[in-house]
């Protein structure tokens, strides 16, 4: 159906346009205390007349304990208590792990679920969930309205189009034969660019890098979040994309709606 189609990875970055839904085709104030006028002016730091060298003493000898103290309770910390030492305190916090290593642990996960809003010619929002190794279903938003999609195995399912209010059940779907659901996983298509990138520069556990095929160039940022790629941005022509990672190998089983009604091209009609 028009503007309501999910397409391949493409080839190269001009064709780097949002897929589409599968269609059946042949992120010390300092207090100052005011001191009454008829208070008297005391100065603690003046040692008295009386006895100025035993006040003197005395107040090293304390300090000296003191310090003498807080350098005990912080061996003992560091020994006992496995506290690290000051110094170490102001080291840069390691990263949990490289953007190659997240991207791969993400596109290895048993499942995931994706947010994906694209501008430009091919406006819509994609909300899908990827189980493996063949399965992605959820639906795709466009101008136009909504289109309930899913891939399982080499066979493909798609609603007629609906209003973006409509919930998923009671539906009717098309029934044909489907290229591989990873295919159509955006997570995939866009995660597929960080093997290819060069010049990667980070900020934090956000990396950005560009990636240029046929003198187009495309701009992505990756965010890590732990293990997983949790937030991809591209733009690229006057097209941007933004890809929202979530419940890396916790996101539900993909399947038909309870209750939908699966038609098959040739017209003929089974209730799913």
């Amino acid at each position: 159906m028009p503007g309501g189609e999910l397409s391949e990875t493409p080839s190269s970055l001009p064709e780097l346009d949002a897929p589409a839904v599968p269609r059946i085709s042949p992120t010390g104030i300092m207090e100052v205390q005011s001191v009454p006028a008829s208070a008297p002016a005391t100065h603690p730091d003046i040692v008295s007349p009386a006895e100025p060298a035993r006040t003197g003493s005395r107040s090293i000898g304390l300090l000296l304990i003191v310090i003498a103290g807080v350098i005990v309770v912080l061996v003992l910390a560091v020994v006992f208590l496995g506290i690290p030492l000051l110094s170490s305190l102001h080291r840069p916090t390691p990263f949990a792990v490289s953007l190659d290593k997240a991207t791969t642990d993400t596109l290895t996960a048993p499942s995931y679920a994706s947010l994906m809003v694209s501008t430009g010619s091919s406006a819509e929002t994609q909300n899908l969930v990827w189980e493996a190794p063949d399965r992605i279903g959820g639906y795709v938003d466009t101008g136009s309205g909504r289109f309930y999609v899913a891939v399982i195995g080499s066979t493909e399912y798609q609603s007629k189009q609906v209003s973006t209010r409509t919930g998923p059940g009671n539906l009717t779907f098309l029934k044909g034969p489907s290229q591989p659901a990873s295919s159509y996983d955006p997570v995939q298509n866009y995660l597929a660019y960080v093997k290819r990138a060069t010049g990667i520069t980070r900020n934090g556990d956000v990396y950005s890098f560009s990636v240029t095929q046929q003198s187009q160039t495309a701009q992505f940022t990756v965010t890590v979040t732990g293990r997983y790629v949790s937030y991809l941005t591209l733009a690229s022509s006057g097209m941007t994309i933004d890809l929202t990672v979530s419940s890396v190998g916790t996101a539900p089983p993909v399947r038909l709606p309870t209750g939908a009604k699966v038609t098959e091209v040739n017209g003929s009609g089974a209730s799913g």
